[in-house]
């Protein structure tokens, strides 16, 4: 794979994202959290494209070694930086519902199935 087809199909992962929360954000419940929603967004764009540079370089190292430990390293990473941005998010904007959270995961499944199927097309790459 490409970088631009990584980006393609990142461009085109964010727009399905964005048109279903646009949807979802319909939904009186969750009218108010378009604020997380965009904010997540952005952090998943940002860590998908760490993910694909450092895992580009990691893959084709020849110690395989360093590609398992960074697929462990980002899995750990990603879930203290969500963790971490989640308690921000409460502790700042103080949401009325806990409903702020269906934007968040829905957003953080999808973009950890697309990181995931890189990774899968990264470790197939052969070292130089």
């Amino acid at each position: 794979m490409t970088n631009r087809q990584f980006y393609v199909q990142l461009g085109s992962l964010t727009i399905a994202i964005f048109i279903l929360m646009a949807g979802l954000h319909f939904i009186p419940v969750l009218k108010p959290y378009w604020d997380i929603t965009i904010g997540s967004i952005i952090l998943f764009i940002v860590i998908s494209v760490l993910i694909w540079h450092v895992g580009q370089n990691a893959a084709l190292s020849d110690n395989k070694n360093i590609f398992t430990s960074l697929i462990l390293g980002f899995i750990f990473g990603k879930m203290f930086l969500c963790v971490i941005f989640v308690l921000i998010y409460s502790k700042t904007v103080l949401p009325e519902t806990k409903y702020f959270l269906v934007p968040f995961f829905i957003i953080y499944l999808a973009y950890t199935v697309f990181e995931t199927m890189i990774l899968t097309k990264l470790a197939r790459l052969k070292p130089k």
